[in-house]
């Protein structure tokens, strides 16, 4: 019998800027969230970076806004 392995434990953090219909992709080591719509109802031109190895932060600006997706 295999006993499964434990998982970790979750965290929650936050992003740079409050926003909803952004997008979300992991590249192996980092996972990104881009764009989205601000709580003014405004398309963003922000980038989240999470690296998973190092456990940081970091976001950049795109040239242009975008969101759900777009």
């Amino acid at each position: 019998r295999a006993d499964p392995m434990p998982l970790p434990a979750w965290r929650t953090m936050r992003l740079s800027q409050p926003r909803s219909g952004l997008v979300g992709v992991a590249v192996t080591p980092k996972i990104i969230f881009a764009g989205g719509m601000t709580f003014g109802n405004q398309p963003s031109n922000v980038m989240d970076i999470y690296d998973i190895l190092t456990h940081t932060w970091s976001a950049v600006t795109m040239p242009s806004a975008h969101a759900y997706g777009a």
